[in-house]
């Protein structure tokens, strides 16, 4: 569940629906880049606008 915004809003019932196992990723990095991704790549297809590549897109190394 730390792909939607479920851990954001409720942490308890995120933490339910995977089986209580907590996610070991940072909900808001997350969701940042995911919407960072999303973003590049519809203003690359539906625009045409820059250049979309799924090439080095997530790096958990760039995490701070």
């Amino acid at each position: 569940m730390s792909l939607t915004d479920l851990s954001l809003i409720s942490p308890l019932i995120s933490n339910m629906l995977q089986g209580g196992r907590v996610a070991e990723i940072d909900p808001y990095y997350c969701l940042e880049t995911m919407n960072h991704i999303l973003v590049q790549f519809f203003d690359s297809y539906l625009k045409g606008q820059g250049r979309f590549t799924s090439a080095g897109t997530y790096c958990r190394a760039n995490h701070s």
